[in-house]
């Protein structure tokens, strides 16, 4: 007599058993290519007009120049660098007792966004030195290296050498060369620079 109410009651629906609910359905799967990309890191622009003080110099004279000696020197320069990239356009005063120097040329900063940076740089100018008065075409080689604290703020160490042009005697006559003066100049310096 039991099984006939079970038998109705499940036949009409009235009778439920209890069994667990279903689980879940599982999530998407994740794949980078779904998630947005996290928006870029914009740095600020960096400086790109640049003073280079260097106070601490000593410079020397090849024998031909007539000059012997060590002599304390110290060199300013205005830079101009782009918004990327280790090109330099340079502009430089040398003083020194018995030289002074102006020059334009280009330096470059190799490992550009390092803190420690190696350059090198060539450079055209004029120059005089004692005891000519008068001024001759000069053109320098540099190396060296830039040691930045901060993005526009560095250290820096060069090693120059500058060959002076002038006169020479050909033939018995003299003639200009710009490359026949065989006097030279080499100079150390150390300082630091900012750009703003």
């Amino acid at each position: 007599m039991i099984l006939l109410p079970l038998l109705l009651a499940t036949t009409l629906g009235q009778y439920e058993p209890d069994y667990p609910p279903p689980p879940p359905p599982p999530p998407p799967p994740s794949s980078f290519r779904y998630r947005a990309a996290p928006p870029p890191a914009h740095d600020a622009p960096r400086g790109g007009f640049g003073l280079v003080w260097m106070p601490l110099g000593v410079t020397g004279f090849s024998n031909a120049s007539g000059v012997s000696g060590s002599f304390p020197e110290g060199q300013l320069n205005f830079e101009l660098r782009a918004p990327q990239g280790g090109a330099r356009l340079r502009a430089g005063l040398e003083y020194a007792e018995v030289a002074r120097s102006m020059e334009i040329g280009l330096k470059y900063d190799y490992n550009d966004r390092g803190q420690l940076r190696p350059f090198v740089g060539v450079a055209l100018g004029a120059g005089s030195f004692d005891p000519l008065s008068d001024w001759h075409a000069t053109v320098g080689l540099s190396a060296g290296m830039d040691l930045f604290v901060t993005r526009d703020f560095f250290f820096s160490m060069e090693l120059k050498g500058k060959h002076f042009s002038g006169d020479t005697q050909r033939g018995g006559g003299w003639f200009y060369d710009p490359f026949g003066y065989s006097a030279t100049q080499t100079s150390f310096q150390l300082g630091f620079g900012i750009y703003l």
